[in-house]
C-alpha cells in the first residue's frame, strides 16, 4: 500500500509563503502577521469613514466577533480624515484593553477613484487598499507618447502614496476587481485572465522601484468563480517568474447571499488555500457583515483539515496537473435519462426501504398532469440505495434513477439498465486500481472517500480516465454525513468544488444531517461553476458606505421576483464603482445611482436611468418583460 506521499502532488501547494514575511498593523499591539500557519479573515464596514460613531460601533462589533482585519470606506476626502478620530477611539489610547473588552486589530482604508485620498487615509490606518483598475489613468492612450504619460503618472501617483505608507508603516493591497479593470488594460490584455494579471503586476513592479514591493498584498477577484480561481493561479506563477512572493488576499467579490453566495465562496476561496495559494480571505455576502465572519472561519476550519500549512510541506506543482485556464468540459457517459444534465450529476443516499410520496418530493420529483412522476433541473438525477426497497413501491418511471446496491463495489439501476462502479477508500496504487477498472463496468466511476481531503480522489480520478476517457466520475465524501449548517456548505463547496472546477469529474453526491440543506448545497455548487443552472445567476455585492439603499432587502426582493428565470444572470450592485463592470455580463442590473435612485441596465448597456428607489424593482421586471426574457413561474 501507498503512503500519504503518493498523493503529494496532487494537493498542489504552489505558493512560497516563506519566502517573505509580513505583518499587517503600524504598532505592535494590532499586528497581524500574514502566514499559512495562520490564515486570517477579514470583513468590511457597511458605514463611510466620516460617519465617525457608526463605523466605530461597526470596528468594534466585527472585531469582537472574531474578524483579525476590517475594512472601510473611505470615499471622500473628508472620511480620509475622518479616520483619525475613527482609530484613536478604536485603538483606545490610553484605555486598557480590559476596559475596552477588545484589542485592536489592523484596518484597511478603501480607496477608488481619489489618489490624494489615499495619501491622507495612510496617515492613520495600517494599510491602503487601492483598485489599478480606476485608481487612475481611466482613459486609453491613442499612441505610444500617450501609454508612456499613463506610465509615468501611475509611477509618480503610485511613487506619492508609496512615500507616505513608507512613513507610517502601512502596507498596500493592490486589489484588482475584474468588474473594474482600466481601458487601457482591456484594449491592450482583454477583460479575461491576462487583463486580471498584467493590470496587478504593473502596479508591483512600480513598488519595486520604489523598493516597496515586500509590503504589498494583492487580491484579484471577480464574481464568476472560475474567473477568480485561474486569475490567481496564474498571478502565482507570474509572481514567481518574476522573482515575486507577494501575500495574497482572496475572495470571490459580489458572491450574493444563502447559499449561493457561501458556496461560491467556498469554493474559490477553498479551492486556492488547498493549492497552498492564500495568506488572507474575505468572504462576500450580500447579508451582514457578521455572518462573512462565521463562514470564513468555517473555511478555514475545513481547509485546516485538509493539509499542513507549514513551509517546509509545500512542494513543487506538477506540471502536468498546472491548470491555469479553466480546462474544457469533457462529455461523459450517462444514462440518457439524465443526459441533459451530464456535466453536473447530483446523486443522493437513500438509507431505508421506503420509497412514498413524501420521499420522491424530497428528492425533487414532481408529478405531472398525467400523474406521472418526472425529473426537472432541481431533482437528484440518482438515487444509492443502500436498503432494498419494495419495487412495487417504486413508480415504473423512476427505475433508471434508483439504483440498488450490488455487494460492496456496485449499484445497479432498478430496471438494469446501468451500473455504477465505487472504487472503495482503501484502495491507494495504481496497480490495484488498473485491476479493479478491467474487472468493472466503465460507464459511471463513485469515488467514495471515508476521510476529509481532496488530494486522494484527485488522484484518483486522473487514473480513472486513462482507462475510460469518457466515463462519469462522481465523488462521494461520507464524512459530510455528519455535518450541518456552515459546516456542510464549506465543507461540500471546497471538497466538490475544488475537484469538479478542474473538470476531474462530474457529479456529487449530497448527503449531510439535513438532507434538504445538502440537496441545496449541491445545485448551487453546480451552478455556481456553470455546470447545471437550477434558477436564475445572481450577482450581488456585500455593500459598504458607498450603498445608498438598502442593499440586503432589495436584493432578497429582485431574487424572489426574478429566481424563476433560469435563462437569466440578474445583478443586484450597490453603487457605480465596480457595479458595471462585474455585471459586465449580465443579462440586467440593477444598480445604486445616487440616494434614492436606481439605474437598470441590459447586457451591461444603461436601459432605465436614475429612477426612484420605490418603483425601481416593478420598473426591473417591465424591462425583462418588454425585452422578451419573461417567464411565467
Amino acid at each position: 500500500m501507498a503512503s500519504e506521499k503518493v498523493y503529494e502532488r496532487f494537493q498542489r501547494p504552489i505558493a512560497s509563503s516563506g519566502a517573505w514575511k509580513l505583518s499587517v498593523g503600524r504598532t505592535l499591539a494590532r499586528r497581524v502577521r500574514l502566514t499559512r500557519n495562520a490564515l486570517t479573515v477579514q470583513t468590511m464596514t457597511t458605514t463611510a469613514a466620516s460617519d465617525v460613531e457608526e463605523t466605530l460601533e461597526q470596528l468594534v462589533l466585527f472585531r469582537k466577533a472574531g474578524a483579525d482585519i476590517i475594512r472601510v470606506t473611505v470615499p471622500t476626502l473628508q472620511d480620509a480624515k475622518a479616520l483619525q478620530e475613527v482609530m484613536r477611539k478604536f485603538v483606545g489610547r490610553g484605555k486598557p484593553r480590559v476596559q475596552r473588552g477588545y484589542a485592536a486589530c489592523p484596518v484597511v482604508a478603501d480607496i477608488h477613484f481619489a489618489p490624494q485620498v489615499a495619501l491622507e487615509a495612510a496617515k492613520y490606518v495600517d494599510a491602503v487598499r487601492i483598485n489599478p483598475g480606476n485608481y487612475l489613468n481611466r482613459e486609453t492612450p491613442r499612441n505610444e507618447a500617450e501609454e508612456a504619460q499613463a506610465r509615468q503618472k501611475i509611477f509618480q501617483k503610485v511613487g506619492e502614496l508609496i512615500e507616505v505608507c513608507k512613513e507610517n508603516n502601512v502596507v498596500v493591497r493592490i486589489g484588482v476587481n475584474h468588474g473594474s479593470l482600466a481601458p487601457r488594460i482591456i484594449e491592450k490584455y482583454g477583460a479575461g485572465l491576462e487583463g486580471m494579471v498584467y493590470s496587478a503586476m504593473e502596479f508591483i513592479e512600480v513598488c519595486r522601484h520604489f523598493q516597496f514591493e515586500q509590503k504589498v498584498v494583492v487580491s484579484l477577484k471577480a464574481s464568476d468563480v472560475k474567473q477568480m480561481v485561474f486569475a490567481n493561479r496564474l498571478l502565482v506563477r507570474t509572481l514567481q517568474q518574476h522573482g515575486f512572493y507577494n501575500k495574497l488576499h482572496l475572495g470571490v467579490t459580489e458572491a450574493g447571499a444563502g447559499e449561493d453566495g457561501r458556496i461560491k465562496s467556498a469554493i474559490g476561496i477553498g479551492a486556492l488555500l488547498a493549492d497552498g495559494i492564500g495568506e488572507t480571505i474575505r468572504v462576500s455576502l450580500t447579508e451582514d457583515p457578521l455572518n462573512e465572519i462565521v463562514f470564513g472561519r468555517a473555511i478555514l476550519s475545513h481547509v485546516k483539515q485538509l493539509m499542513p500549512f507549514t513551509p517546509q510541506e509545500h512542494i513543487p506543482f506538477a506540471p502536468h496537473f498546472t491548470f491555469f485556464a479553466p480546462p474544457q468540459i469533457q462529455e461523459r457517459e450517462v444514462p440518457k435519462e439524465v443526459k441533459e444534465f451530464r456535466k453536473g450529476l447530483v446523486f443522493a443516499v437513500h438509507r431505508t426501504g421506503s420509497v412514498t410520496d413524501s420521499v420522491l418530493e424530497d428528492f425533487g420529483f414532481i408529478r405531472n398532469p398525467e400523474g406521472l412522476w418526472q425529473h426537472q433541473h432541481s431533482t437528484v438525477d440518482v438515487i444509492l440505495c443502500e436498503e432494498a426497497i419494495d419495487l412495487q413501491a417504486l413508480p415504473r418511471e423512476l427505475y433508471p434513477h434508483f439504483m440498488l446496491k450490488k455487494g460492496a463495489t456496485s449499484y445497479v439501476a432498478c430496471d438494469d439498465s446501468w451500473t455504477a462502479t465505487v472504487v472503495p477508500p482503501e484502495f491507494e496504487t495504481e496497480q490495484e486500481l488498473a485491476t479493479f477498472c478491467m474487472q468493472h463496468s466503465h460507464q459511471l466511476f463513485i469515488i467514495r472517500e471515508a476521510k476529509v481531503g481532496i488530494a486522494r480522489p484527485r488522484y484518483i480520478a486522473n487514473l480513472l480516465y486513462r482507462y475510460a476517457p469518457t466515463a462519469s466520475v462522481v465523488f462521494w465524501q461520507q464524512t459530510h454525513q455528519y455535518l450541518s449548517g456552515d459546516a456542510l456548505q464549506a465543507a461540500m463547496g471546497i471538497d466538490y468544488g475544488a475537484l469538479l472546477l478542474d473538470d476531474f469529474g462530474n457529479g456529487l453526491v449530497a448527503e449531510g444531517a439535513n438532507f434538504g440543506a445538502a440537496k441545496r448545497n449541491a445545485f448551487a455548487l453546480l451552478q455556481s461553476l456553470g455546470l447545471r443552472r437550477v434558477h436564475a445567476e445572481f450577482v450581488g455585492c456585500p455593500g459598504c458606505g458607498r450603498t445608498l439603499f438598502a442593499l440586503q432587502t432589495t436584493f432578497e426582493k429582485v431574487k424572489a421576483a426574478t429566481a424563476h428565470l433560469r435563462h437569466l444572470k440578474i445583478a443586484v450592485m450597490g453603487c457605480i464603482v465596480n457595479g458595471p463592470g462585474e455585471m459586465g455580463d449580465a443579462d440586467y442590473g440593477y444598480v445604486g445611482a445616487g440616494p434614492g435612485k436606481i439605474t437598470l441596465y441590459k447586457s451591461g448597456e444603461v436601459a432605465k436611468h436614475n429612477i426612484p428607489e420605490a418603483s425601481a424593482l416593478d420598473e426591473l421586471l417591465r424591462l425583462i418583460k418588454e425585452s422578451g426574457d419573461w417567464r411565467e413561474p
